[in-house]
């Protein structure tokens, strides 16, 4: 019988100056850019902003044996026009290397975290296509929405569950 080592998955708040902000930055392009649309250097300068202002949002960071792997964020807005609630997790990405090895949830789970450490009661995201993930991890579809012609999911978590 071959034994298996667990992955040790840690998460932690981005600060301003950290050197993990330029990694964030690009694999928010990568992923986002559609939405972005700007280059890497500004996708940089307006992460250093999001960390610098810790009071309703932060920016995660996961690594999976010391390795970073992914990273999240926690927004008080997300996509305009958008409903008005608020916080939002936005932006979770899992370099291709590491997923389906518990990186994406363990940052969904540190953003509720960080969610409920601010007194929120709900969290809520926007999805199209991974409706099912955040199910798994229960969340639930508050509303079917058109953004910008396309069909998207609006989906909360009751954080007092």
């Amino acid at each position: 019988m071959l034994a298996t080592a667990m992955a040790s998955i840690e998460t932690w708040a981005l600060r301003p100056g950290a050197p993990e902000i330029a990694l964030c930055a690009k694999w928010r392009l990568e992923a986002f850019g559609d939405v972005l649309g700007d280059s890497l250097e500004d996708e940089i300068k307006r992460l250093e902003d999001f960390v610098a202002d810790g009071a309703q949002q932060v920016a995660l960071v996961a690594s999976c044996d010391g390795i970073p792997a992914g990273t999240c964020l926690l927004a008080p807005q997300e996509l305009t026009p958008c409903h008005p609630v608020s916080p939002w997790l936005a932006g979770l990405f899992v370099a291709p290397d590491y997923r389906r090895q518990g990186i994406g949830r363990a940052l969904v789970r540190a953003t509720e975290e960080q969610a409920r450490q601010r007194g929120n009661k709900h969290i809520y995201l926007y999805s199209d296509d991974a409706v099912a993930y955040y199910e798994k991890l229960s969340w639930r579809i508050a509303e079917q929405t058109i953004w910008h012609g396309f069909p998207m999911a609006l989906i909360a978590r009751d954080l007092r569950a």
